[in-house]
């Protein structure tokens, strides 16, 4: 596991919010995405989910969400505006991105073929949300089968940001976590409450850690 130092960001001088968190998770995601919802708190950025369910169950899983975390959770829509604090779960048979609009980032819903047999897939989420937010994208990959994320972690490393993964000890399934572990992409591992505490202590200093 390498450990990244923590600096600022470069680029233009832009102040945290300006970040997103995006969490990607499939066997065993619902009770982790629960435990690591209610850890983190506001921290004043926007938060994506792809959790790997089937279509229809979507929308109970996104209410359910809310209800146990006492967070405004909703479905991710095309062309919406992301808000500060609010998470955003994409919708059941669509792959959900980011792209960067005129004057902010929105959110893409599309129909493309499923990626590791999904839709929606982990990958495109990260891919995109890495191209628009660089240095300040933070990713958490939780439990999961297969490897789905690893290539989006890939370009979120590129581009600057930070990957976190869920540890084989919390883990139903550590294939996804341990993907993207196994590659050296990682800059902390824990439970799903230990990686919301490592984002919380990186809000509070308003900074997201990039490597040097």
């Amino acid at each position: 596991m390498r450990q990244l130092p923590a600096q600022e960001a470069r680029g233009p001088e832009s102040p945290w919010v300006e970040g997103a968190v995006a969490v990607g998770a499939s066997t065993g995601g619902p009770r982790a995405l629960a435990e690591f919802l209610r850890t983190l708190g506001p921290i004043g950025v926007p938060i994506f989910i792809v959790q790997h369910l089937p279509a229809s169950f979507v929308p109970s899983f996104t209410s359910q969400l809310a209800r146990s975390t006492r967070r405004d959770c909703r479905l991710g829509e095309d062309g919406l505006e992301p808000r500060p604090d609010v998470v955003y779960v994409a919708p059941g048979d669509h792959h959900m991105r980011v792209v960067r609009g005129r004057s902010a980032p929105r959110l893409r819903l599309t129909r493309e073929p499923p990626v590791h047999h999904c839709r929606p897939a982990v990958d495109p989420l990260f891919a995109s949300a890495a191209q628009v937010y660089g240095a300040r994208l933070i990713a958490v990959v939780l439990t999961g089968m297969g490897q789905d994320g690893l290539a989006g972690a890939r370009e979120i490393v590129r581009q600057g940001g930070q990957v976190l993964a869920q540890d084989r000890a919390s883990s139903v399934v550590w294939g996804m976590p341990g993907a993207v572990t196994k590659d050296g992409l990682v800059a902390y591992t824990g439970s799903p409450r230990a990686l919301a505490e490592w984002i919380r202590a990186r809000a509070r200093r308003r900074l997201v850690p990039c490597p040097s």
